[in-house]
Protein backbone atom coordinates (compact mmCIF):
# COMPACT_ATOMS: atom_id res chain seq x y z
CA UNK A 1 0.00 0.00 0.00
CA UNK A 2 1.52 3.64 -0.51
CA UNK A 3 0.18 6.85 0.09
CA UNK A 4 -0.26 9.87 -1.98
CA UNK A 5 2.16 13.32 -0.12
CA UNK A 6 2.65 16.34 -1.82
CA UNK A 7 6.41 16.53 -2.53
CA UNK A 8 8.58 19.18 -1.12
CA UNK A 9 10.65 21.29 -4.51
CA UNK A 10 13.47 21.19 -2.61
CA UNK A 11 13.78 17.17 -3.46
CA UNK A 12 13.09 18.25 -7.60
CA UNK A 13 17.03 19.19 -8.63
CA UNK A 14 17.94 16.21 -6.50
CA UNK A 15 15.82 14.37 -8.58
CA UNK A 16 17.48 15.23 -12.04
CA UNK A 17 20.75 14.23 -10.52
CA UNK A 18 19.11 10.81 -9.58
CA UNK A 19 18.09 9.86 -13.11
CA UNK A 20 21.17 10.71 -14.44
CA UNK A 21 22.49 7.61 -12.51
CA UNK A 22 19.40 5.74 -13.55
CA UNK A 23 19.96 5.69 -17.09
CA UNK A 24 20.30 2.36 -18.08
CA UNK A 25 18.12 0.86 -15.43
CA UNK A 26 14.69 0.06 -16.60
CA UNK A 27 12.40 0.10 -13.92
CA UNK A 28 8.88 1.68 -14.44
CA UNK A 29 8.65 3.83 -11.66
CA UNK A 30 12.02 5.87 -11.16
CA UNK A 31 10.42 7.65 -8.13
CA UNK A 32 9.69 5.15 -5.67
CA UNK A 33 11.80 2.61 -7.31
CA UNK A 34 11.30 -1.20 -7.81
CA UNK A 35 12.71 -4.51 -9.87
CA UNK A 36 12.93 -4.99 -13.53
CA UNK A 37 11.27 -8.75 -14.00
CA UNK A 38 13.86 -10.72 -16.17
CA UNK A 39 13.40 -14.30 -17.53
CA UNK A 40 14.83 -16.38 -14.25
CA UNK A 41 13.73 -19.13 -16.33
CA UNK A 42 12.59 -20.91 -19.85
CA UNK A 43 12.58 -23.85 -21.44
CA UNK A 44 10.87 -26.52 -23.16
CA UNK A 45 8.45 -29.50 -21.35
CA UNK A 46 6.37 -32.03 -22.81
CA UNK A 47 3.77 -31.17 -19.55
CA UNK A 48 2.99 -28.16 -19.02
CA UNK A 49 3.59 -25.14 -16.60
CA UNK A 50 1.49 -25.36 -13.65
CA UNK A 51 0.74 -22.03 -12.11
CA UNK A 52 -1.43 -21.45 -8.91
CA UNK A 53 -1.85 -19.55 -6.00
CA UNK A 54 -3.12 -15.99 -6.45
CA UNK A 55 -4.66 -14.34 -4.76
CA UNK A 56 -3.88 -16.07 -1.98
CA UNK A 57 -6.99 -14.84 -0.14
CA UNK A 58 -10.00 -12.58 -0.34
CA UNK A 59 -9.65 -11.07 2.71
CA UNK A 60 -7.13 -9.29 4.99
CA UNK A 61 -5.27 -12.33 6.96
CA UNK A 62 -1.96 -12.33 8.22
CA UNK A 63 -2.18 -16.34 7.96
CA UNK A 64 -2.83 -18.08 4.69
CA UNK A 65 -3.59 -21.52 4.15
CA UNK A 66 -3.14 -23.17 0.33
CA UNK A 67 -3.69 -26.61 -1.02
CA UNK A 68 -1.92 -27.38 -4.28
CA UNK A 69 -3.06 -30.00 -6.86
CA UNK A 70 -0.80 -31.27 -9.46
CA UNK A 71 -1.67 -33.04 -12.39
CA UNK A 72 -1.08 -36.96 -11.51
CA UNK A 73 1.25 -37.28 -14.70
CA UNK A 74 3.61 -34.28 -13.17
CA UNK A 75 4.66 -36.89 -10.30
CA UNK A 76 3.65 -39.89 -11.68
CA UNK A 77 7.75 -40.97 -11.64
CA UNK A 78 11.32 -39.50 -10.77
CA UNK A 79 12.35 -37.02 -13.22
CA UNK A 80 9.53 -35.06 -14.54
CA UNK A 81 9.64 -31.85 -12.31
CA UNK A 82 11.98 -29.82 -14.66
CA UNK A 83 11.90 -26.55 -12.41
CA UNK A 84 9.68 -25.18 -9.52
CA UNK A 85 9.51 -22.41 -7.37
CA UNK A 86 7.14 -21.00 -4.41
CA UNK A 87 6.55 -17.31 -4.16
CA UNK A 88 5.90 -15.56 -0.91
CA UNK A 89 4.60 -11.80 -0.22
CA UNK A 90 4.19 -10.02 2.64
CA UNK A 91 3.40 -6.60 3.57
CA UNK A 92 5.38 -4.45 6.16
CA UNK A 93 3.11 -1.64 6.65
CA UNK A 94 4.56 1.40 5.19
CA UNK A 95 6.52 2.01 2.53
CA UNK A 96 9.62 4.02 3.68
CA UNK A 97 9.40 3.06 7.62
CA UNK A 98 11.30 0.34 9.53
CA UNK A 99 8.20 -1.52 10.42
CA UNK A 100 8.60 -5.04 12.08
CA UNK A 101 7.78 -8.00 9.50
CA UNK A 102 8.33 -11.72 10.09
CA UNK A 103 6.77 -14.72 8.15
CA UNK A 104 7.10 -18.11 7.94
CA UNK A 105 6.31 -20.34 4.99
CA UNK A 106 5.74 -24.25 5.64
CA UNK A 107 5.35 -26.84 3.17
CA UNK A 108 3.60 -30.78 3.51
CA UNK A 109 4.84 -31.89 0.37
CA UNK A 110 3.43 -35.41 0.87
CA UNK A 111 -0.60 -34.38 2.32
CA UNK A 112 0.61 -36.77 5.79
CA UNK A 113 0.04 -33.82 8.10
CA UNK A 114 3.98 -32.82 8.90
CA UNK A 115 6.11 -29.72 7.68
CA UNK A 116 8.41 -31.19 5.66
CA UNK A 117 10.46 -27.63 4.90
CA UNK A 118 10.34 -24.47 6.83
CA UNK A 119 11.65 -21.23 5.78
CA UNK A 120 11.26 -17.99 7.99
CA UNK A 121 11.73 -14.11 6.46
CA UNK A 122 12.21 -11.47 9.21
CA UNK A 123 13.31 -7.55 8.75
CA UNK A 124 13.27 -4.39 9.97
CA UNK A 125 15.28 -1.89 8.16
CA UNK A 126 13.85 1.62 6.06
CA UNK A 127 12.89 1.14 2.29
CA UNK A 128 14.84 4.25 0.50
CA UNK A 129 12.67 5.90 -2.37
CA UNK A 130 14.86 7.07 -5.43
CA UNK A 131 13.61 10.60 -4.98
CA UNK A 132 12.95 10.75 -1.79
CA UNK A 133 9.82 9.98 0.59
CA UNK A 134 8.36 11.90 3.23
CA UNK A 135 11.20 12.68 5.87
CA UNK A 136 13.55 10.79 3.65
CA UNK A 137 16.31 12.37 1.40
CA UNK A 138 16.34 10.52 -2.12
CA UNK A 139 19.50 8.31 -3.12
CA UNK A 140 17.99 4.55 -3.10
CA UNK A 141 18.87 1.99 -1.30
CA UNK A 142 22.48 -0.06 0.20
CA UNK A 143 22.78 -3.55 -1.45
CA UNK A 144 26.78 -3.46 -1.04
CA UNK A 145 26.14 -6.28 1.14
CA UNK A 146 25.04 -8.30 -2.08
CA UNK A 147 28.25 -7.66 -4.66
CA UNK A 148 28.35 -7.05 -7.69
CA UNK A 149 25.25 -4.77 -6.06
CA UNK A 150 26.04 -1.45 -4.57
CA UNK A 151 24.13 1.36 -3.22
CA UNK A 152 21.69 4.07 -5.15
CA UNK A 153 19.89 0.68 -6.18
CA UNK A 154 15.77 1.42 -6.82
CA UNK A 155 15.07 -2.43 -4.58
CA UNK A 156 16.43 -3.45 -1.37
CA UNK A 157 17.76 -6.86 -1.03
CA UNK A 158 17.08 -8.58 2.05
CA UNK A 159 19.05 -11.67 1.70
CA UNK A 160 19.70 -14.08 -1.69
CA UNK A 161 16.25 -15.04 -1.73
CA UNK A 162 14.11 -11.85 -0.92
CA UNK A 163 13.50 -8.31 -1.84
CA UNK A 164 11.76 -5.17 -1.05
CA UNK A 165 9.79 -2.75 -3.00
CA UNK A 166 8.24 -0.15 -1.02
CA UNK A 167 5.96 -1.55 1.66
CA UNK A 168 6.32 -5.25 0.29
CA UNK A 169 8.40 -8.33 0.82
CA UNK A 170 8.74 -10.94 -1.70
CA UNK A 171 10.80 -13.90 -1.26
CA UNK A 172 11.08 -17.16 -3.91
CA UNK A 173 12.00 -21.18 -2.86
CA UNK A 174 13.71 -23.32 -5.27
CA UNK A 175 11.76 -26.20 -4.50
CA UNK A 176 12.32 -28.73 -7.84
CA UNK A 177 13.76 -31.15 -5.39
CA UNK A 178 11.67 -31.24 -2.92
CA UNK A 179 8.39 -31.95 -4.70
CA UNK A 180 7.70 -35.85 -4.03
CA UNK A 181 6.52 -38.79 -6.57
CA UNK A 182 3.06 -40.11 -6.68
CA UNK A 183 1.96 -36.89 -4.22
CA UNK A 184 0.19 -34.61 -6.23
CA UNK A 185 -0.89 -32.89 -2.78
CA UNK A 186 1.04 -30.23 -1.23
CA UNK A 187 0.22 -28.00 1.60
CA UNK A 188 1.54 -24.36 2.40
CA UNK A 189 1.05 -22.28 5.59
CA UNK A 190 2.34 -18.48 5.69
CA UNK A 191 2.60 -16.86 9.15
CA UNK A 192 3.09 -13.59 9.68
CA UNK A 193 1.77 -13.30 12.94
CA UNK A 194 4.10 -10.80 14.59
CA UNK A 195 4.33 -8.63 12.06
CA UNK A 196 3.19 -5.42 12.28
CA UNK A 197 1.24 -5.76 9.23
CA UNK A 198 2.07 -8.59 7.68
CA UNK A 199 -1.09 -9.15 5.53
CA UNK A 200 -0.35 -11.98 2.97
CA UNK A 201 -0.28 -10.94 -0.75
CA UNK A 202 0.96 -13.90 -2.81
CA UNK A 203 1.18 -17.61 -2.61
CA UNK A 204 2.01 -19.10 -5.85
CA UNK A 205 3.47 -22.22 -6.65
CA UNK A 206 5.29 -22.69 -10.56
CA UNK A 207 5.86 -25.89 -11.58
CA UNK A 208 7.30 -27.35 -14.87
CA UNK A 209 6.89 -30.65 -15.49
CA UNK A 210 7.40 -33.33 -18.66
CA UNK A 211 4.72 -36.05 -19.47
CA UNK A 212 5.95 -38.93 -21.68
CA UNK A 213 2.27 -39.34 -22.91
CA UNK A 214 2.14 -36.12 -24.05
CA UNK A 215 1.71 -34.97 -27.69
CA UNK A 216 2.46 -31.53 -26.84
CA UNK A 217 5.78 -29.60 -26.76
CA UNK A 218 5.18 -26.46 -24.33
CA UNK A 219 7.91 -23.41 -24.40
CA UNK A 220 7.60 -21.37 -21.01
CA UNK A 221 9.50 -18.14 -19.91
CA UNK A 222 9.05 -17.06 -16.04
CA UNK A 223 9.64 -13.31 -15.66
CA UNK A 224 10.53 -12.21 -12.34
CA UNK A 225 11.48 -9.05 -10.67
CA UNK A 226 9.06 -6.57 -8.28
CA UNK A 227 8.43 -3.97 -10.16
CA UNK A 228 5.93 -0.73 -9.17
CA UNK A 229 4.08 1.64 -11.07
CA UNK A 230 2.72 4.49 -8.44
CA UNK A 231 1.10 7.67 -9.55
CA UNK A 232 4.34 9.96 -8.42
CA UNK A 233 5.84 10.21 -11.41
CA UNK A 234 2.72 11.82 -13.23
CA UNK A 235 3.46 14.87 -10.75
CA UNK A 236 6.38 15.37 -12.56
CA UNK A 237 4.85 14.90 -16.07
CA UNK A 238 5.03 11.40 -17.11
CA UNK A 239 3.96 8.03 -16.63
CA UNK A 240 5.77 5.29 -14.89
CA UNK A 241 5.57 3.23 -18.05
CA UNK A 242 7.27 -1.01 -17.26
CA UNK A 243 8.56 -3.80 -19.56
CA UNK A 244 9.74 -7.23 -19.92
CA UNK A 245 10.77 -9.24 -22.49
CA UNK A 246 10.03 -12.85 -23.51
CA UNK A 247 13.16 -14.38 -26.10
CA UNK A 248 10.39 -16.00 -28.04
CA UNK A 249 13.64 -16.58 -30.68
CA UNK A 250 11.24 -17.29 -33.68
CA UNK A 251 9.31 -20.09 -32.41
CA UNK A 252 7.09 -21.00 -35.20
CA UNK A 253 4.04 -23.44 -35.69
CA UNK A 254 2.68 -22.98 -32.69
CA UNK A 255 -0.94 -23.77 -31.90
CA UNK A 256 -1.46 -21.40 -28.75
CA UNK A 257 0.41 -18.73 -26.93
CA UNK A 258 -0.94 -17.53 -23.36
CA UNK A 259 0.93 -14.43 -21.10
CA UNK A 260 0.00 -14.64 -17.65
CA UNK A 261 0.93 -12.13 -15.11
CA UNK A 262 0.81 -11.79 -11.21
CA UNK A 263 0.12 -8.54 -9.61
CA UNK A 264 -0.28 -6.86 -6.10
CA UNK A 265 -2.31 -4.55 -6.05
CA UNK A 266 -6.18 -3.84 -5.45
CA UNK A 267 -6.61 -3.09 -8.81
CA UNK A 268 -5.20 -4.47 -12.20
CA UNK A 269 -3.54 -2.33 -14.18
CA UNK A 270 -3.04 -1.62 -18.04
CA UNK A 271 -1.27 -3.66 -20.26
CA UNK A 272 0.44 -3.68 -23.87
CA UNK A 273 1.48 -6.62 -25.80
CA UNK A 274 3.80 -7.64 -28.05
CA UNK A 275 5.25 -3.80 -27.21
CA UNK A 276 5.01 -1.40 -25.17
CA UNK A 277 3.82 1.49 -27.56
CA UNK A 278 1.59 3.61 -25.86
CA UNK A 279 0.04 7.38 -25.70
CA UNK A 280 0.04 8.16 -22.57
CA UNK A 281 0.77 11.63 -21.14
CA UNK A 282 0.75 13.37 -17.54
CA UNK A 283 1.47 16.53 -18.78
CA UNK A 284 -1.26 18.04 -16.89
CA UNK A 285 -0.06 16.28 -13.86
CA UNK A 286 -1.87 13.51 -12.02
CA UNK A 287 -4.14 11.47 -13.41
CA UNK A 288 -2.24 10.74 -16.87
CA UNK A 289 -4.46 9.93 -19.49
CA UNK A 290 -3.67 7.21 -22.57
CA UNK A 291 -3.10 3.70 -23.02
CA UNK A 292 -0.91 1.04 -24.59
CA UNK A 293 -1.80 1.46 -28.74
CA UNK A 294 0.25 -2.00 -30.14
CA UNK A 295 -2.28 -4.26 -28.65
CA UNK A 296 -4.00 -2.90 -25.76
CA UNK A 297 -4.97 -6.01 -23.58
CA UNK A 298 -7.88 -5.90 -21.13
CA UNK A 299 -7.81 -5.70 -17.39
CA UNK A 300 -10.56 -7.87 -16.90
CA UNK A 301 -8.72 -9.61 -14.49
CA UNK A 302 -9.09 -13.73 -14.28
CA UNK A 303 -8.68 -13.45 -9.86
CA UNK A 304 -9.16 -10.69 -8.23
CA UNK A 305 -7.79 -10.15 -4.41
CA UNK A 306 -8.14 -7.56 -1.89
CA UNK A 307 -4.50 -6.99 -2.42
CA UNK A 308 -3.38 -8.96 -5.52
CA UNK A 309 -4.52 -10.60 -8.62
CA UNK A 310 -3.95 -12.70 -11.90
CA UNK A 311 -4.58 -11.84 -15.56
CA UNK A 312 -3.92 -13.64 -18.53
CA UNK A 313 -4.46 -13.34 -22.61
CA UNK A 314 -4.23 -15.57 -25.56
CA UNK A 315 -1.62 -13.95 -28.03
CA UNK A 316 -0.75 -16.82 -30.00
CA UNK A 317 -0.87 -14.41 -33.29
CA UNK A 318 1.75 -11.97 -31.68
CA UNK A 319 4.06 -14.73 -30.83
CA UNK A 320 4.42 -16.51 -34.12
CA UNK A 321 7.81 -16.33 -35.59
CA UNK A 322 8.74 -13.16 -33.23
CA UNK A 323 12.15 -13.50 -32.02
CA UNK A 324 11.49 -11.48 -28.99
CA UNK A 325 7.98 -10.06 -27.52
CA UNK A 326 7.68 -7.30 -24.75
CA UNK A 327 4.48 -6.71 -22.86
CA UNK A 328 4.31 -3.59 -20.95
CA UNK A 329 2.17 -2.35 -18.05
CA UNK A 330 1.68 0.61 -16.33
CA UNK A 331 -1.07 1.53 -13.52
CA UNK A 332 -4.66 1.92 -14.13
CA UNK A 333 -4.25 5.97 -14.88
CA UNK A 334 -7.89 6.67 -13.80
CA UNK A 335 -7.54 4.90 -10.55
CA UNK A 336 -7.13 6.82 -7.29
CA UNK A 337 -6.56 6.03 -3.69
CA UNK A 338 -5.55 2.64 -3.33
CA UNK A 339 -6.46 1.73 -6.54
CA UNK A 340 -3.83 4.50 -7.86
CA UNK A 341 -0.74 1.96 -7.12
CA UNK A 342 0.20 -1.52 -9.18
CA UNK A 343 2.96 -3.84 -8.37
CA UNK A 344 4.37 -6.35 -10.42
CA UNK A 345 6.36 -9.98 -9.37
CA UNK A 346 5.82 -12.46 -12.20
CA UNK A 347 4.86 -12.82 -15.77
CA UNK A 348 4.88 -15.63 -18.02
CA UNK A 349 4.53 -16.93 -21.33
CA UNK A 350 3.64 -20.37 -22.32
CA UNK A 351 3.79 -21.51 -25.86
CA UNK A 352 2.37 -24.87 -27.40
CA UNK A 353 3.11 -26.46 -30.57
CA UNK A 354 3.05 -30.31 -31.61
CA UNK A 355 5.73 -32.12 -30.22
CA UNK A 356 8.60 -32.21 -32.45
CA UNK A 357 9.66 -35.38 -33.01
CA UNK A 358 13.54 -36.08 -34.49
CA UNK A 359 13.49 -39.10 -36.77
CA UNK A 360 14.80 -42.49 -35.59
CA UNK A 361 18.09 -43.69 -36.15
CA UNK A 362 17.46 -47.59 -37.27
CA UNK A 363 20.42 -50.20 -35.90
CA UNK A 364 19.78 -53.30 -34.67
CA UNK A 365 21.92 -56.32 -32.94
CA UNK A 366 21.76 -60.30 -32.79
CA UNK A 367 22.72 -62.27 -30.32
CA UNK A 368 24.15 -64.89 -32.45
CA UNK A 369 25.70 -63.65 -36.38
CA UNK A 370 26.71 -67.23 -37.30
CA UNK A 371 23.91 -69.41 -36.12
CA UNK A 372 23.40 -73.35 -37.49
CA UNK A 373 20.78 -73.94 -39.57
CA UNK A 374 17.91 -74.75 -37.23
CA UNK A 375 18.58 -72.60 -34.76
CA UNK A 376 16.45 -69.52 -33.27
CA UNK A 377 18.34 -66.31 -33.69
CA UNK A 378 17.05 -63.33 -31.17
CA UNK A 379 17.23 -59.73 -33.03
CA UNK A 380 17.30 -56.52 -30.24
CA UNK A 381 16.07 -53.19 -31.76
CA UNK A 382 18.97 -50.41 -30.92
CA UNK A 383 17.16 -47.59 -32.52
CA UNK A 384 17.35 -43.94 -31.37
CA UNK A 385 14.82 -41.47 -31.40
CA UNK A 386 11.77 -43.85 -29.84
CA UNK A 387 10.73 -45.13 -33.01
CA UNK A 388 7.44 -46.60 -32.88
CA UNK A 389 6.98 -49.33 -35.47
CA UNK A 390 9.30 -51.92 -37.41
CA UNK A 391 9.77 -53.80 -40.43
CA UNK A 392 12.34 -56.29 -40.60
CA UNK A 393 13.32 -57.70 -44.04
CA UNK A 394 15.48 -61.09 -44.06
CA UNK A 395 17.07 -61.79 -47.71
CA UNK A 396 15.60 -64.92 -48.80
CA UNK A 397 12.25 -66.41 -49.07
CA UNK A 398 10.35 -66.63 -45.50
CA UNK A 399 9.25 -69.99 -44.39
CA UNK A 400 11.53 -71.47 -46.87
CA UNK A 401 14.96 -70.16 -45.65
CA UNK A 402 13.32 -68.65 -42.41
CA UNK A 403 10.95 -68.03 -39.68
CA UNK A 404 9.37 -65.67 -37.68
CA UNK A 405 9.27 -67.79 -33.95
CA UNK A 406 7.74 -67.22 -30.72
CA UNK A 407 4.70 -65.33 -31.45
CA UNK A 408 6.88 -62.70 -33.37
CA UNK A 409 6.51 -61.20 -37.04
CA UNK A 410 7.86 -59.25 -39.07
CA UNK A 411 6.78 -55.95 -37.13
CA UNK A 412 8.05 -56.91 -33.94
CA UNK A 413 10.43 -54.39 -32.27
CA UNK A 414 12.61 -57.62 -31.27
CA UNK A 415 11.77 -60.42 -33.74
CA UNK A 416 13.11 -64.19 -33.47
CA UNK A 417 13.95 -65.78 -36.07
CA UNK A 418 15.09 -69.37 -36.92
CA UNK A 419 17.05 -69.68 -40.28
CA UNK A 420 16.50 -72.88 -42.02
CA UNK A 421 18.75 -73.18 -44.48
CA UNK A 422 22.56 -72.55 -44.27
CA UNK A 423 23.77 -69.51 -46.38
CA UNK A 424 24.60 -65.83 -45.99
CA UNK A 425 21.52 -63.47 -45.08
CA UNK A 426 21.34 -59.69 -45.69
CA UNK A 427 19.33 -57.70 -42.83
CA UNK A 428 16.93 -54.73 -43.20
CA UNK A 429 15.37 -52.50 -40.20
CA UNK A 430 13.14 -49.61 -40.93
CA UNK A 431 11.88 -48.12 -37.83
CA UNK A 432 9.53 -45.05 -38.12
CA UNK A 433 7.58 -42.43 -35.72
CA UNK A 434 5.76 -39.58 -35.83
CA UNK A 435 9.01 -37.61 -37.24
CA UNK A 436 9.73 -39.79 -40.23
CA UNK A 437 11.63 -43.17 -41.19
CA UNK A 438 14.87 -44.51 -41.51
CA UNK A 439 16.63 -47.93 -42.36
CA UNK A 440 19.62 -50.16 -41.47
CA UNK A 441 20.84 -52.28 -43.80
CA UNK A 442 23.44 -55.34 -42.70
CA UNK A 443 24.68 -56.67 -45.86
CA UNK A 444 25.93 -60.06 -45.05
CA UNK A 445 24.73 -60.39 -41.34
CA UNK A 446 24.07 -63.37 -40.60
CA UNK A 447 26.35 -66.92 -41.94
CA UNK A 448 24.10 -70.01 -40.96
CA UNK A 449 26.30 -73.03 -41.69
CA UNK A 450 24.80 -76.59 -41.81
CA UNK A 451 25.18 -78.08 -38.01
CA UNK A 452 28.00 -80.05 -37.03
CA UNK A 453 27.49 -83.98 -36.49
CA UNK A 454 28.79 -85.51 -33.39
CA UNK A 455 31.12 -88.52 -34.67
CA UNK A 456 32.40 -91.28 -32.83
CA UNK A 457 34.53 -93.98 -34.33
CA UNK A 458 35.81 -97.66 -32.58
CA UNK A 459 38.37 -99.73 -33.51
CA UNK A 460 40.33 -102.65 -32.00
CA UNK A 461 43.46 -103.57 -31.57
CA UNK A 462 43.04 -107.16 -32.72
CA UNK A 463 39.21 -107.78 -33.87
CA UNK A 464 39.80 -111.73 -33.21
CA UNK A 465 41.40 -113.29 -29.66
CA UNK A 466 42.50 -116.23 -28.95
CA UNK A 467 42.10 -117.10 -25.48
CA UNK A 468 45.01 -119.29 -23.45
CA UNK A 469 44.00 -121.69 -20.83
CA UNK A 470 40.98 -123.43 -21.99
CA UNK A 471 41.71 -126.17 -19.39
CA UNK A 472 38.82 -127.56 -16.96
CA UNK A 473 39.40 -125.94 -13.44
CA UNK A 474 41.22 -122.57 -14.65
CA UNK A 475 40.16 -119.34 -16.12
CA UNK A 476 41.17 -118.85 -20.03
CA UNK A 477 41.78 -115.10 -20.38
CA UNK A 478 42.66 -112.55 -23.56
CA UNK A 479 42.86 -108.82 -24.23
CA UNK A 480 42.57 -106.62 -27.22
CA UNK A 481 42.87 -102.64 -27.36
CA UNK A 482 39.60 -100.92 -27.58
CA UNK A 483 40.48 -97.36 -29.59
CA UNK A 484 37.71 -94.36 -29.87
CA UNK A 485 37.47 -90.97 -31.86
CA UNK A 486 34.79 -88.90 -30.66
CA UNK A 487 34.38 -85.32 -32.56
CA UNK A 488 31.82 -82.38 -32.98
CA UNK A 489 29.90 -83.42 -29.78
CA UNK A 490 29.16 -82.97 -26.07
CA UNK A 491 29.57 -86.33 -24.57
CA UNK A 492 30.58 -90.05 -26.02
CA UNK A 493 30.15 -93.46 -24.62
CA UNK A 494 30.79 -97.34 -25.79
CA UNK A 495 28.83 -100.17 -25.07
CA UNK A 496 29.75 -104.03 -25.41
CA UNK A 497 27.82 -106.48 -26.05
CA UNK A 498 27.21 -110.05 -27.60
CA UNK A 499 24.16 -109.71 -29.71
CA UNK A 500 22.98 -113.51 -29.41
CA UNK A 501 19.89 -113.77 -28.13
CA UNK A 502 19.98 -117.45 -27.46
CA UNK A 503 22.85 -118.29 -24.74
CA UNK A 504 23.74 -114.61 -24.79
CA UNK A 505 26.97 -114.22 -23.18
CA UNK A 506 27.98 -117.66 -23.69
CA UNK A 507 30.85 -119.17 -25.44
CA UNK A 508 29.39 -121.68 -27.91
CA UNK A 509 30.29 -124.70 -29.51
CA UNK A 510 27.46 -124.87 -32.29
CA UNK A 511 24.95 -124.46 -29.92
CA UNK A 512 26.51 -126.04 -27.07
CA UNK A 513 27.28 -123.55 -24.57
CA UNK A 514 29.79 -123.76 -21.59
CA UNK A 515 28.71 -124.16 -18.26
CA UNK A 516 30.09 -120.22 -17.33
CA UNK A 517 29.05 -117.06 -18.95
CA UNK A 518 31.79 -114.94 -20.78
CA UNK A 519 33.29 -112.22 -18.65
CA UNK A 520 34.45 -108.92 -20.21
CA UNK A 521 36.97 -105.89 -17.81
CA UNK A 522 38.11 -102.81 -18.75
CA UNK A 523 41.80 -102.78 -17.89
CA UNK A 524 41.46 -106.04 -16.00
CA UNK A 525 39.22 -104.97 -13.86
CA UNK A 526 35.90 -103.80 -13.49
CA UNK A 527 34.57 -107.07 -15.20
CA UNK A 528 31.10 -108.24 -15.78
CA UNK A 529 29.17 -110.73 -17.53
CA UNK A 530 27.84 -110.23 -20.78
CA UNK A 531 25.02 -111.92 -20.30
CA UNK A 532 23.54 -108.10 -19.96
CA UNK A 533 25.48 -105.40 -22.32
CA UNK A 534 28.61 -103.80 -20.83
CA UNK A 535 26.78 -100.08 -21.01
CA UNK A 536 29.58 -97.67 -20.08
CA UNK A 537 32.47 -99.66 -20.89
CA UNK A 538 34.16 -96.39 -22.05
CA UNK A 539 32.68 -92.77 -21.98
CA UNK A 540 33.58 -89.06 -21.63
CA UNK A 541 32.97 -85.14 -21.71
CA UNK A 542 35.36 -84.09 -23.80
CA UNK A 543 36.35 -84.93 -27.72
CA UNK A 544 39.73 -86.46 -28.97
CA UNK A 545 41.63 -89.77 -29.13
CA UNK A 546 41.10 -92.12 -26.67
CA UNK A 547 41.51 -96.41 -25.63
CA UNK A 548 41.31 -99.05 -22.85
CA UNK A 549 42.09 -102.64 -22.66
CA UNK A 550 39.28 -105.15 -23.47
CA UNK A 551 40.29 -107.81 -21.07
CA UNK A 552 38.90 -111.42 -21.72
CA UNK A 553 37.66 -113.91 -19.26
CA UNK A 554 36.14 -117.52 -19.63
CA UNK A 555 36.03 -119.62 -16.31
CA UNK A 556 35.88 -123.62 -17.30
CA UNK A 557 34.96 -126.43 -15.49
CA UNK A 558 35.59 -130.21 -15.62
CA UNK A 559 31.96 -130.58 -16.76
CA UNK A 560 32.19 -128.68 -20.15
CA UNK A 561 32.25 -130.79 -22.94
CA UNK A 562 35.56 -130.39 -25.12
CA UNK A 563 35.18 -128.62 -28.28
CA UNK A 564 35.83 -125.04 -30.21
CA UNK A 565 34.25 -122.25 -28.54
CA UNK A 566 33.35 -118.85 -29.43
CA UNK A 567 32.04 -115.55 -28.43
CA UNK A 568 31.45 -112.20 -30.80
CA UNK A 569 31.90 -108.82 -28.42
CA UNK A 570 30.71 -105.88 -30.54
CA UNK A 571 31.84 -102.66 -28.99
CA UNK A 572 29.20 -99.73 -30.11
CA UNK A 573 30.03 -96.16 -29.97
CA UNK A 574 27.92 -92.94 -29.64
CA UNK A 575 28.38 -89.25 -29.73
CA UNK A 576 25.97 -86.58 -28.85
Amino acid sequence: MMKRKTKAHAWCALALMFLVCLVGVAVADDWVGGLPLTTVQTGMVTGDLYIAGNPPSTTYVKVVDRTFTLPAAAVAESGRIQWARLYVSSYCGNMEEDRYITYTTKVDWNNDAAWDNTWTETDQQFYYWMQGGIGQPPGGNDNSDFPPHGTGEPYLIVNDHTTRVTSDYFSWYDVTNLIQVGQPTINVNVDATGSYDGRIKVVTLVVAYDDPASTTETHYWVNEGHDACSYWTEDQGYVAVGTTTFATNGVTGITSATLIVDYMSSNNGQYGFPTADNNFDASGGFPGTGDFTNVALDRVADEQGLYSGRDSWIVTSSVEGKSSVTLGYSRWLPGTGNAAYYKIPLAFLIVKKPLSVPVPVADFLADDTTPDVGQTVVFTDASTNTPTSWAWTIEGTENTDYQFVDSTTSSSQNPHIQFLVAGTYDVTLVATNAGGTDDEVKSGYITVTAAQVPTIEVTLGSSSVTLANMVAGQDATGSTTVNVVASDGNSWSVLASDGKTTNKGYMVSGTTPLANPFQLGKDSAAYLALTSDYTSFMSGSTMGSFSATASLKQPVIPGDAIGDYGITVTFTGACS
